[in-house]
């Protein structure tokens, strides 16, 4: 019931939410744009023809099927490195890597039932073993410039002069 009630209203939480494509017009410049406006922190986008592409692929023997391309997952990192990095990354990244796995036995699966006995089917299964991918995009790497260390190293010596001068006893001439 909790998990219904966080879904219901997606503004006073941290988790999943799917939204339609038409939100964004179904555009990735429109998703790419919502991401720089900071509408969410990760974005899994799928492609408007994957799923025609991946039935193509199967059926007639598309070699040029690339499954990457199907799903794109977009995520902007100089946001906050710190959180995304050690939290959100980690985390989305291993439901992406699940989803890829479960969907790929799902699908194989279906292919290998529908196609018993169609050994032109069998085959082109064989070509394409996995149905689906998803390619990572980061839009807004975190490379810390060159100075930020020396800045970091001054601020510490700062930090140390200034707490050596207020415990040194005052000295009277």
């Amino acid at each position: 019931m909790a998990a219904t009630k966080r879904t219901a209203s997606p503004k006073m939480t941290l988790g999943y939410v799917s939204e339609p494509g038409s939100k964004y017009n179904h555009s990735n410049d429109r998703t790419l744009q919502a991401l720089k406006q900071e509408a969410f922190w990760f974005g899994i986008v799928i492609q408007s023809n994957a799923t025609t592409a991946m039935n193509y692929a199967y059926n007639t023997g598309n070699s040029s099927y690339d499954p990457t391309g199907s799903i794109h997952l977009i995520y902007e990192e100089g946001r906050n490195a710190l959180t995304i990095n050690n939290s959100a990354y980690p985390k989305i990244l291993s439901f992406m890597n699940d989803f890829v796995l479960k969907f790929t036995k799902q699908k194989q699966n279906y292919i290998r039932i529908a196609n018993a006995g169609n050994s032109a089917a069998l085959e082109r299964q064989v070509e394409t073993p996995i149905p689906v991918g998803f390619t990572v995009f980061n839009t807004a790497p975190y490379i810390p410039s060159t100075a930020e260390a020396a800045t970091e190293i001054g601020t510490m010596y700062l930090i140390i002069i200034s707490f050596v001068s207020v415990l040194m006893p005052s000295v009277k001439a």
